[in-house]
């Protein structure tokens, strides 16, 4: 079989995908390294110019590890909040569940065909401990990002010489500018959903202290967290706080307000601000954005959840900078005439929006 076939190609790309899914506790954290490295690339080599290769991957490692440490300790510590409250009110969650039982009674709708007779608090409590539980237990998985990490930071300049080894006899591989590229790309999308996802989620809260629901910070916490899984992070919140406010309110307007003015400023923030903010310059369509996340879920899990759009975004990144794989770019991209016939820069054009 002619390996340059189709048929070979797509034998290749589903052998790749099963050894991602089969070694998925390796690749994964591999995945999430590779991200932090592509964040963090830039303090290291502006650092290394001034003080030295080691003080700056020391200072690079320990700023870094803080950081991340700092932003899990901080979401962990929402969804606590958050798990603590629905434990200490159980009650009135079986309230809420009889006041949708007589509501459905009400209009001739029997109620067991829809649902259980009575309330089981498992049905609550359950989910939420298992997700708990397998954040706070992957410190096996954080010990491998961190080594993987510690490891990546290393070889950027040792991989910088032997990229420019490779180019000096195959100069059409670019492979120096493809992947400072890729790594703008990514650090733009990241950065601009940190600035948006911020301002959101301080809406959010706001809105939660109109309204006076319980935890208002946690919520937002939860919220800003949550809004870098696209479509599928705002609609757990959304679920999450009909729930919550049909518990504390034990009102239908009250879980409108709550769960309606909550999705209404995430609408708002991801569709209209962002993109006037970003502009259209390079825009991924929302349906590869949701088949990312979903896809690479199936994959990783919660990891591949988080960084399954950035996977997208480096791909495609790269799609862009090699001529003969514009056109995969120019299918899921919407690009400004010309641009995919140029190389990516280390960043995002004047006005390019990543993400969409």
């Amino acid at each position: 079989m002619d390996v340059r076939s189709p048929a070979a190609g797509v034998i290749a790309t589903l052998g790749v995908l099963t050894l991602f899914y089969v070694g998925s506790a390796v690749f994964a954290p591999l995945a999430f390294a590779l991200l932090l490295i592509a964040l963090s690339g830039p303090m290291m080599s502006g650092l290394e110019r001034r003080v030295g290769r080691v003080p700056a991957f020391l200072v690079t490692l320990v700023v870094t590890s803080l950081v991340a440490f700092l932003v899990v300790s901080v979401a962990l510590w929402a969804g606590r909040e958050i798990a603590g409250w629905f434990a200490t009110n159980m009650d009135r969650l079986a309230a809420a569940y009889r006041t949708l039982e007589d509501a459905l009674a009400a209009i001739d709708v029997r109620f067991d065909a829809l649902l259980p007779d009575s309330f089981d608090a498992r049905w609550v409590l359950g989910p939420i401990s298992a997700v708990l539980t397998a954040v706070q237990s992957f410190g096996g998985f954080a010990i491998l990002v961190l080594s993987f990490y510690a490891l990546g930071l290393l070889e950027i300049g040792p991989m910088a010489a032997r990229l420019a080894q490779i180019e000096e006899t195959k100069p059409s591989l670019r492979l120096r500018s493809v992947l400072p590229a890729v790594a703008g790309q990514v650090r733009w999308y990241l950065g601009l959903w940190a600035v948006i996802g911020f301002a959101d989620a301080t809406l959010c809260y706001i809105l939660f202290r109109i309204i006076g629901l319980d935890e208002p910070f946690a919520w937002a916490v939860l919220v800003y967290v949550l809004n870098f899984i696209p479509f599928l992070g705002p609609l757990i919140v959304a679920i999450l706080l009909a729930v919550f406010a049909a518990a504390q309110f034990g009102s239908f307007w009250m879980i409108v307000v709550a769960t309606g003015g909550t999705s209404l400023i995430n609408f708002v923030m991801g569709s209209y601000v962002k993109p006037l903010i970003a502009g259209r310059a390079i825009s991924i369509s929302p349906v590869l954005l949701l088949f990312s996340v979903l896809f690479w879920g199936m994959i990783w899990g919660i990891v591949g959840a988080l960084v399954g759009v950035h996977l997208t975004i480096a791909i495609l990144a790269v799609c862009q900078a090699i001529p003969s794989l514009h056109w995969i770019a120019d299918i899921f991209m919407d690009t400004k005439p010309g641009a995919a016939s140029r190389p990516l820069p280390d960043g995002p054009p004047a006005g390019a929006d990543p993400s969409g």
